[in-house]
Order: structure tokens, then sequence, then C-alpha cells
């Protein structure tokens, strides 16, 4: 990946994080990348499209960062100080708040809903299976 589209990815989230969705625009994300923000629409587009590029990219590299975290885990009481400790980090880096704001402009904005979709079979469970007699 080039310099600048990371910058741009890195730019989307500091000012998702700054500004909330609300305040996301091409000249928000290029003043917190340090770039022109034609290079928006250059590397993506569209904001919406940098917005789902960079949740999806952040998202990758958490769950990178915990997974073995997680693997390591011998019985549910690790597991759930795992929990602790990276709900805490979380909100820490602000990612709980980016979170909700990807949820937000989800609602009204195809483009950010996909990356934040619930898989169809949690939003879709199976209809209850017929009564055997």
């Amino acid at each position: 990946m080039s310099d600048t589209k990371q910058r741009l990815l890195d730019g989307a989230m500091a000012a998702l994080r700054e500004h909330g969705i609300a305040g996301m625009s091409a000249r928000t994300i290029a003043a917190a990348a340090g770039v022109n923000q034609a290079l928006v629409f250059y590397h993506y587009g569209s904001v919406d499209e940098l917005l789902a590029a960079a949740s999806l990219v952040a998202a990758k590299a958490r769950v990178d960062d915990y997974s073995d975290r997680f693997a390591s885990a011998g019985s549910m009481r690790e597991l759930l100080d795992i929990g602790r400790v990276m709900f805490t980090e979380e909100r820490a880096l602000g990612n709980v708040s980016v979170l909700a704001q990807l949820l937000a402009g989800a609602q009204g904005d195809p483009k950010l809903a996909e990356p934040v979709a619930v898989p169809s079979a949690v939003a879709s469970p199976a209809p209850p299976r017929p009564e055997r007699h």
C-alpha cells in the first residue's frame, strides 16, 4: 500500500474520532492526513468509500492484535479478563466511539452500511422448525 493511501486511511480514522460522522468531509480527512483533498477521490472515489476502507483496515488490525490473546485463553475467567482489557484499550484508543459513529452513519448510507453490517445469519436467524408429532 502506498504511503499516501495509508495516510488517508489513518487520516480518515483520526478525523472520525475528532469530528464524528457528521463532520466528515474530504477537507477534514485531508487535513488530518496532511495531503491534498483531491487525493481522497483519486485513491478512493468518495469520502464514504474511504471511510468504509478505513473501517475495514482498522478492524482487521484490531482483530489481528487480539486473536493471539483470545487463542491463549485457557478458561472462561481468562477470556473475560482479556475482554475487559480489550474494552479498556479500545475505549482509550477512541475505537468504541468510532464504531458508534460508523453505526450511526450506516443508518442512512448504504456505502457505510456494508462494512459495519451484521452478518445475515445473525440479523435474520433461521425460522423455527415445525414441531414433530
